[in-house]
């Protein structure tokens, strides 16, 4: 019996916390010493991380438009990161509120990448980018 003792785990995402099983056998008269088994938990699809603002506290970045002054950059120390995965396939940015409607736009520069850019949806607000590359590249 003890070579079908098995582990199973429904959570999701489990608590990746390593487990210990022990095992012990008697014949009647004594218990045999603990023998142990340790289980390492290893979580899948671990969520994304997003941080706008590098390594300062939070993760969120603030931005100063200025009429007739370009476009502003966004997040210019933004990063990406993801514990199970060094690539990403799609991104989406969102302006989630355009009060000058087609006279806001989105975009970035995916120049020596493998992502494409959509075109700035006025309508939705939605800069949809999408093709496999690095974290970094993202």
């Amino acid at each position: 019996m003890l070579r079908t003792a098995k582990y199973d785990n429904s959570a999701a995402p489990p608590d990746a916390t390593s487990r210990t099983v022990e095992f012990t056998v008697n014949d009647g008269e004594a218990d045999s010493a603990v023998a142990t088994t340790t289980i390492t938990v290893t979580r899948l699809n671990e969520a994304l991380l997003v941080d706008l603002n590098g390594a300062a506290e939070g993760m969120d970045s603030t931005a100063s438009f200025t009429e007739d002054g370009g476009p502003v950059a966004l997040a210019p120390v933004g990063d990406v990161s993801d514990a199970d995965d060094t690539e990403l396939t799609s991104a989406e940015i969102t302006l989630t509120n355009h009060p000058d409607a087609n006279a806001e736009s989105l975009s970035v520069d995916t120049s020596g990448t493998s992502i494409t850019a959509t075109s700035y949806d006025s309508s939705t607000g939605i800069l949809a980018l999408s093709g496999t590359a690095s974290l970094a590249d993202y």
